[in-house]
């Protein structure tokens, strides 16, 4: 009787701890699921080492900082429109060199980002469309002369 017991415990605890390894990995899964992020890089993610990503996301991300600081430095506070244009010019080359997106949106350069960089990023976009728009004007004004 005892040995009966003890086999029907053993397969107890066997189909349980199975289950529950089913249910761990499928929790798992979903969370890994949900915290999956969408890529903004356009990186050959195949070739590069997980260091090399890290250094190239890095640089990235500083050279954005970089070009949002100026940008809306030589915008707002410096009005200097020939510097303001170069680095709208650098900027969009860069852009779309190494990002996948190319709608001028904070999401197409970052998917976490906290409020004061998203104001940022917001106005550098901005600047950046408006001074296209101006552009376009110009340009139209000299086509009408």
């Amino acid at each position: 009787m005892k040995n009966q017991k003890n086999s029907e415990t053993k397969k107890l605890e066997n189909v349980n701890v199975s289950k529950i390894e089913e249910n761990v990995k499928a929790d798992k899964k979903e969370k890994s699921a949900k915290v999956e992020r969408t890529n903004v890089y356009a990186f050959d993610y195949k070739n590069l080492s997980t260091d090399d990503l890290k250094k190239k996301r890095q640089n990235a991300r500083n050279k954005l900082s970089s070009f949002t600081k100026n940008i809306i430095n030589y915008s707002d506070f410096q009005k200097d429109n020939e510097k303001l244009g170069e680095e709208i010019k650098n900027f969009t080359s860069f852009y779309k060199e190494i990002y996948l997106l190319n709608d001028f949106s904070v999401k197409s350069v970052r998917n976490k980002v906290d409020e004061k960089e998203k104001r940022d990023l917001e106005r550098m976009f901005q600047i950046i469309q408006e001074n296209k728009i101006e552009k376009t004007e110009k340009k139209k004004e000299k086509i009408k002369a």
